[in-house]
């Protein structure tokens, strides 16, 4: 099966024989016209991946990249027997489709640099890869009583893009 996928990745154009890893895809390359790379990576390795698709915005101090995908305003949690806007106006995070909350990742894992909305799973599932201080003595740089702070005030401002 990874044959057939690699065969899908191979670059338009023809490379140069003296070219090493001919055969290995960059990012700088485009795939074949018939297949995208969301359909190749659902298709051949069982993952639908979903992008930001807007810029991100500033709140407070911070970048924040979006995913309205990942929230229904109307959800009901099962817990609290509220939706997820209500958990919002109230500044608890919503509700994702992986049905724990969304999570808002640090993506340099300092204070002010960018954040991004994340399903709780994906989070989990990723962490080392996604936590560039992972396994080492280095602190992550984040005030966390500052951010529970921030984070219910970004809820509550996030659900007005819902109503």
């Amino acid at each position: 099966m990874v044959g057939e996928a690699r065969k899908l990745v191979l670059p338009k154009e023809k490379l140069p024989a003296v070219t090493p890893d001919r055969d290995r895809f960059t990012a700088d390359q485009d795939l074949p016209n018939v297949y995208s790379r969301q359909e190749v990576a659902k298709r051949y390795f069982g993952q639908e991946r979903q992008y930001w698709s807007a810029e991100p915005v500033e709140v407070a101090g911070n970048f924040v990249y979006r995913r309205d995908d990942l929230i229904d305003p109307n959800r009901v949690d099962s817990q609290t027997g509220k939706t997820n806007l209500e958990l919002m106006q109230a500044g608890r995070a919503p509700i994702g489709k992986d049905g724990n909350p969304v999570n808002l990742h640090h993506m340099l894992q300092n204070q002010d640099g960018p954040i991004a909305e994340v399903m709780q799973t994906f989070h989990q599932e990723n962490y080392s890869a996604i936590h560039i201080n992972a396994g080492s003595e280095i602190p992550s740089g984040i005030n966390r009583s500052v951010f529970n702070t921030w984070r219910r005030n970004y809820w509550k401002s996030r659900a007005n893009d819902f109503k």
